[in-house]
């Protein structure tokens, strides 16, 4: 999976029309799929491996798989082992993984299983209750890098305008690329279309519902997308 220069859709999608809304995605603009293994109200893994294998085949959409934890926004809770069971299932149908830093029993495991694949290891930093210091999302970007991360995800809750535009210093002057930086929540919502501009990478979307708090619809950010970050 390459990300290239410019800033690429994500749409997250999950449940029993997978095929469906990863269409519906690709038709809106998503340029990649992420799949919240999470948010399944039950898991059948073979079920969802074949589901997998068919958006590969006829989407042609690169697909990041994650098992969001239950304390960074995540719909069910799973035991970290069973968190590496369905990551070690599914990092061979996928062309990438998210994984939390703070997975610390499991996230070695998935990042050398997902490039032993030839995939890329997104490593994560969620926080559903503030934007902590700049030296705190620092420690956090380095920490990811020095496990081995391609990419670096820092979603943070915004309580207004000043987090919005801390998060967004932090994103242009942050060493650690390429990088990914999403302020949370309503006040948040301008970061998923202007963040890249500061040089976030990835910006998420929502075909039918949002799977976090102030995500815009993939053909919003489409929109968007085109008047402010031109290809």
């Amino acid at each position: 999976m390459k990300i290239g220069r410019g800033p690429k859709i994500v749409a997250v999608i999950w449940g029993d029309r997978l095929l469906e809304l990863a269409a519906a995605a690709k038709e809106e603009g998503a340029e990649v799929l992420e799949v919240r293994v999470d948010l399944f109200k039950k898991v059948n893994l073979a079920g969802l491996k074949k589901s997998l294998k068919e958006i590969k085949r006829k989407i042609k959409l690169p697909i990041i798989a994650t098992v969001r934890r239950k304390d960074e926004g995540g719909g069910r809770r799973y035991t970290e082992r069973e968190r590496l069971h369905i990551f070690r299932s599914l990092t061979p149908m996928v062309d990438g993984v998210d994984i939390e830093l703070r997975s610390e029993k499991i996230i070695g495991e998935v990042i050398r299983e997902a490039k032993l694949r030839g995939g890329l290891a997104l490593v994560s930093y969620h926080n559903l209750t503030k934007t902590p210091p700049d030296g705190i999302l620092k420690d956090r970007a380095c920490r990811a890098k020095e496990i081995g991360a391609d990419i670096v995800k820092i979603a943070t809750l915004a309580k207004n305008k000043r987090d919005v535009a801390r998060l967004l210093c932090f994103t242009y002057q942050c060493p650690h690329k390429p990088l990914v930086t999403i302020s949370l929540g309503r006040v948040g919502s301008i970061s998923r279309i202007i963040a890249p501009l500061f040089g976030s990478r990835l910006t998420y979307g929502c075909v039918e519902t949002e799977a976090a708090p102030g995500q815009l619809h993939v053909l919003h950010l489409k929109e968007e997308l085109k008047k402010f970050c031109p290809t």
